[in-house]
């Protein structure tokens, strides 16, 4: 039962990881560029300037789900986790 423990505790780190990463993107995404976003199209008119707006949210929204669907993963692994706890501690109330 200890080997299955150790992996278990393997999968709770990664997801923890998995976590810190989606929430950075998601805040990358909300925060930082839309601050990048604000300060270019003060200084640029024009139809590029709406093209590369238009790109700009285009790919913003694409970041912000990537860090949505990595948490989503995350919590996903995590609730497989306590699962497996579970199964684990009703086996060992089963058979000691």
């Amino acid at each position: 039962m200890g080997e299955i423990q150790i992996e278990l505790q393997d999968t709770i780190n990664k997801a923890n990881k998995l976590q810190e990463i989606g929430g950075g993107i998601q805040r990358l995404s909300a925060q930082d560029f839309a601050g990048i976003e604000a300060a270019v199209m003060s200084a640029w008119k024009g139809d590029a300037a709406e093209y590369f707006h238009k790109k700009f949210d285009k790919y913003n929204t694409i970041l912000e789900n990537h860090g949505k669907e990595i948490n989503r993963i995350a919590d996903d692994l995590h609730g497989t986790v306590k699962r497996l706890q579970q199964a684990e501690a009703f086996g060992k109330s089963l058979w000691g």
